[in-house]
């Protein structure tokens, strides 16, 4: 006990000194604190962004994908594909859970945006596989707000419906049951061909690329 009585009184006698020390270890604290935090905010984000992904492994085309991202945005062709049998050499492995395809493709569309400042812009289209691709992003939902009521995804062997997402259809002012018109050019052709869909659903805000991406089936995305 008179150890304690001394160190509190030589704390004391000496105010400046304890005081700066006081508040010393108090900004380190609070310093250490704060980048605890922001990394384990910074970690559970990035965790976040990469569940919505919906798949832990991508297997695409040998080549650079920001090129083909800018060429798609700019509506350029010659993308690599991968063929059909790779995706089924995959899903054989017995070692994967579960597997989805996706044609990932770009096409010209009216300029029927709220801001669209020329004649006709592009979109980026999805071909999949609805029942495998839900599973494997299941927080992806039908949006039921004003004109979105009764949306619903498209079957497999629908030739003419698409479903919206949710930045796609605010851009583009659509709701469920109108249609939408895209040009594409078809593989070996040079000649855009003008294509009429009905708008089957628009999806919920998913804060993700899914938001600006306009699907369909993906054996139609193939056909087209």
């Amino acid at each position: 006990m008179r150890f304690m009585a001394f160190a509190f009184k030589n704390l004391f006698r000496r105010p400046l000194r304890t005081g700066l020390t006081i508040t010393g270890v108090a900004l380190a604290v609070a310093v250490a604190v704060s980048l605890i935090g922001f990394n384990i905010g910074y970690r559970q984000s990035i965790d976040v962004s990469i569940d919505k992904l919906g798949f832990q492994v991508m297997i695409m085309a040998k080549g650079c994908p920001y090129e083909a991202a800018t060429m798609m945005l700019k509506g350029g062709t010659g993308l690599v594909y991968l063929p059909s049998s790779t995706y089924d050499k995959v899903r054989s492995d017995p070692d994967i859970s579960a597997i989805t395809p996706i044609f990932v493709g770009v096409a010209e569309k009216e300029g029927s945006g709220i801001s669209d400042e020329s004649a006709s812009s592009f979109a980026i289209i999805s071909g999949i596989e609805v029942e495998s691709f839900v599973s494997m992003k299941p927080w992806m939902t039908m949006s039921q707000s004003a004109g979105h009521q009764g949306g619903r995804w498209f079957t497999d062997e629908a030739t003419d419906e698409v479903v919206l997402g949710f930045e796609v259809a605010e851009y583009e002012q659509r709701k469920v049951g109108d249609s939408y018109y895209m040009s594409i050019t078809p593989y070996g052709q040079t000649e855009p061909v003008m294509s009429e869909f009905k708008v089957a659903g628009i999806l919920e805000r998913t804060g993700t690329q899914d938001d600006g991406t306009v699907f369909m089936p993906i054996n139609l995305a193939r056909s087209l």
